[in-house]
């Protein structure tokens, strides 16, 4: 049986879908808002800030998914130099 007076909470449900994300609640004086940051400097967004989780959810869809890292790395993929000729 479930309380009606419980709401569920909207972030555990955006980190299970948005893994690359870290995602947190802070409340200010106008009300609270949420912040979604991501784990990858090269990924796009990279942070969001909003009073709707909703909003969040939307634009982390439309995104391009987060860059691939080599496993058992906190880093992201080394983009490769240009190719110069050395004299």
């Amino acid at each position: 049986m479930t309380n009606p007076d419980v709401v569920p909470d909207p972030l555990a449900a955006l980190q299970r879908d948005f893994p690359a994300y870290h995602f947190w609640r802070e409340t200010t004086l106008t009300g609270p808002r949420y912040i979604a940051r991501s784990r990858h400097l090269s990924q796009s967004p990279h942070t969001l800030v909003t009073r709707d989780p909703a909003e969040i959810r939307a634009e982390l869809s439309a995104a391009k998914p987060p860059p691939r890292t080599t496993p058992g790395t906190n880093s992201t993929p080394a983009v490769p130099l240009p190719r110069r000729r050395l004299e």
